[in-house]
Order: structure tokens, then sequence, then C-alpha cells
């Protein structure tokens, strides 16, 4: 499994983050760096992934919607990842918590995602 895509928005020094963390072969990298100075974001950028990572491991658990436990994730307008080369009959999926209307953006990247691998076969 690899992160493909993070979109963060309106939480804390982060207003509009929309990263692609693949190259011109839309491969995922092997790793990547973070840099900036101080108080530009990079750490809530990891602890909003991390959380919105932890919120999925216990909604699957319970088996349903559970409120995050901290309030970084409902304090922001988005968080979301689009995670890649997942075992089974689903390699891509997006995990995201956010607004209804900030949601859309994903659901129409997923939608053209499914489309352009429809005209590929």
């Amino acid at each position: 499994m690899k992160i493909e895509r993070v979109i963060i928005r309106k939480l804390r020094a982060l207003d509009a983050r929309e990263d692609r963390l693949s190259g011109p072969s839309e491969q995922p990298f092997a790793g990547v760096c973070l840099r900036g100075l101080n108080g530009s974001g990079k750490t809530t950028y990891l602890e909003a992934i991390a959380e919105l990572w932890q919120w999925f491991r216990r909604c699957t658990k319970k088996g349903g919607f559970v409120k995050p436990e901290t309030a970084l994730l409902q304090d922001a307008e988005l968080v979301a990842l689009r995670l890649v080369d997942l075992p089974g009959p689903m390699p891509t999926m997006w995990l995201a918590f956010g607004t209804p209307e900030a949601m859309r953006p994903c659901q129409r990247a997923e939608q053209d995602q499914q489309n352009q691998r429809t005209r590929t076969l």
C-alpha cells in the first residue's frame, strides 16, 4: 500500500494543500521529504495523515462510523488520502474525512480514474 495523493483543506497552517506523491509515470514515490519553515504545517500534515488512518481503523473495527478521538480531523474542512497498490479486489481507495462539499473532488477524481482504466482495457 502506498499514498498517491494527499488533500488537506483549512487545517491550521494548511489552508489548501493538494499533493500528488507520484512522478510522470503515475507510480507513487518510494519516499517523500517534507520541508518548510517553522510553523508551515509539516507536523500538522503528518498528524492529519496519522489521525485519518487511526480513525479509519476504529471505524473498521466497529463496522461503522465512529467520531474521531481528537479535534484535529473535525477542525479541518477536508483530510483525504488516495491509497494505491492495495491487496484484493479494490487496488485503489480514497480515505477521507470532511464536509460533504469538500469531498466531491475526491469522488470526481475516483470516477475519472475508473473511466480512464475502463478506456485502457
